[in-house]
């Protein structure tokens, strides 16, 4: 399998995030992060996360405004 198709585990995907995998799986269940489910597990294509990230899907939330001064 090239890289551009390699799929990768939960574990793979908060690794390379810097998260947790809870936090992966509760992306992956709200549909926050692009991920499919293989029998009872999750997969993610690694160009899709990749993508994801580029868009701005890792972005954290701030409750807050930020004015710049």
């Amino acid at each position: 399998m090239n890289a551009a198709n390699e799929l990768l585990t939960v574990e793979e995907v908060a690794d390379f995030l810097r998260v947790k995998p809870s936090t992966v799986y509760e992306w992956a269940k709200q549909g926050k992060i692009p991920a499919s489910k293989v029998g009872r597990l999750w997969r993610f294509s690694k160009q899709d996360i990749e993508a994801w990230i580029r868009n701005g899907g890792a972005q954290p939330h701030d409750g807050g405004s930020r004015t710049g001064d």
